[in-house]
């Protein structure tokens, strides 16, 4: 069994030019997981989601392995995202932490889920 997971996310919100709202999601620190849990676009390089247990273990961790593979998604420690619309921007940045806390959950279960003890009687009682 690891370590507990868990998971440091800074996100930074602020009003730049346009006005536009954008919100920057950092990997800080992480323990039983790696930092890159976010989702790109390898082409474009936008932010796609929130991995999944899935991307954790199926996606390249780096823009360029994932050009030199050429898979159209890789995983990163840093999202960033843009929206003219205040509400769209406070929906995004309160759904990505959410996501991250389910990611967490999930991976947690997936990894963990192995070690234990469990006692079995044969035939089922009926």
């Amino acid at each position: 069994m690891t370590d507990t997971l868990s998971i440091v996310v800074k996100q930074k919100r602020e009003v730049v030019e346009g006005p536009l709202y954008k919100t920057t999601n950092t990997v800080e620190s992480v323990t039983g997981i790696e930092k890159e849990i976010f989702v790109m676009n390898t082409e474009t390089q936008a932010f796609e989601h929130v991995a999944t247990v899935y991307d954790m273990y199926h996606l390249l961790n780096t823009r360029s392995a994932a050009q030199t593979a050429e898979d159209e998604y890789y995983r990163a420690s840093v999202a960033i995202k843009s929206y003219e619309s205040l509400d769209d921007a406070l929906e995004f940045a309160s759904y990505t932490l959410g996501r991250v806390g389910y990611l967490a959950e999930q991976y947690d279960e997936y990894t963990n889920h192995f070690a234990g003890e469990d006692e079995h009687t044969y035939p089922g009682e009926g």
